[in-house]
């Protein structure tokens, strides 16, 4: 692979596509795939949540990464979708 930051962005962008895909996301998977740690997936969960807690405030739609005990993994969950953008609902 390339450098830190190309790394962290082929990472980041591929667990995006994968739970947008309704995947279920392994952290142990990830971390054997690209050599890191447990904490740095973690990292990346975390920056991909708040991605979508961004996109919430300007399209209006509810997605969060949940941890799916069944599955053993995480998952993307869509908690509403409506017409409103998010301003408007939080105006509401």
């Amino acid at each position: 692979m390339g450098n830190g930051t190309e790394d962290k962005a082929e990472r980041i962008l591929t667990i995006y596509t994968k739970l947008k895909q309704r995947k279920i996301i392994y952290k142990d998977a990830l971390i054997e795939k690209y050599g890191v740690s447990a904490r740095t997936v973690q990292r990346d969960i975390t920056d991909i949540q708040e991605f979508l807690q961004s996109q919430f405030m300007e399209e209006g739609n509810i997605q969060e990464i949940v941890f799916d005990k069944r599955a053993g993994g995480y998952r993307l969950q869509i908690k509403q979708t409506n017409e409103l953008n998010g301003k408007a609902v939080l105006a509401a």
